[in-house]
């Protein structure tokens, strides 16, 4: 039975990585295909950068960086954006996430909701802003001046139901059956954010 259950762990750790990355794809499909039209591009969320927020809190430095290079090659391939733009965009935000949660233990819900909000905001400006230093922003600057606050908005509000589900996700792949309360009981995940 011992070994039955090494098994299966070493089964569901290995599940992890090729996981996120299925996350992310269906994520990619979703918001370019149902956002991308119409009103709904206001309501355009980034589940890629919410997965490398995750990233940015969760794994080491190392492992998240090559998660964020492998995920914004991903979403460059989904978008018609220059070679290298969302890949430095959300190397950026990670980088920036990380120094903020070693300074400040990000774990609350209304604090990772705030920090969703925040780096939502500040992906659609630093991709304006390499944009500008290509010499491509005039067709995009006032798009995304439209579309930043709205953006914030959508990523604050799914920012914490997206890290109850990777919480959820690396607790099944990654930990023992009993350690999801512990972390539970030790960050306060069950607090009101709203």
């Amino acid at each position: 039975e011992f070994r039955e259950k090494t098994m299966r762990a070493w089964i569901l750790r290995k599940l992890n990585i090729p996981g996120i990355l299925f996350f992310s794809a269906c994520g990619l499909m979703i918001q370019s295909t149902m956002f991308g039209v119409g009103i709904l591009r206001y309501l355009q969320p980034d589940f890629v950068l919410l997965i490398v927020l995750w990233l940015s809190l969760k794994r080491s430095l190392n492992e998240g960086a090559i998660f964020v290079l492998i995920l914004g090659y991903l979403a460059e391939l989904s978008t018609s954006a220059p070679r290298g733009l969302l890949m430095s965009v959300y190397f950026s935000i990670f980088l920036a996430a990380r120094l903020v949660h070693q300074q400040l233990q990000v774990i609350r819900p209304k604090t990772l909701a705030l920090v969703s909000g925040v780096c939502g905001v500040m992906s659609k400006i630093g991709i304006l802003f390499i944009l500008y230093l290509l010499n491509k922003a005039e067709n995009q600057a006032l798009m995304t001046l439209k579309l930043v606050i709205p953006h914030g908005i959508v990523q604050a509000l799914l920012g914490p139901f997206a890290f109850q589900f990777l919480l959820r996700f690396d607790q099944w792949t990654l930990k023992a059956p009993g350690s999801y309360q512990q972390y539970h009981q030790d960050h306060q995940l069950d607090e009101e954010w709203i």
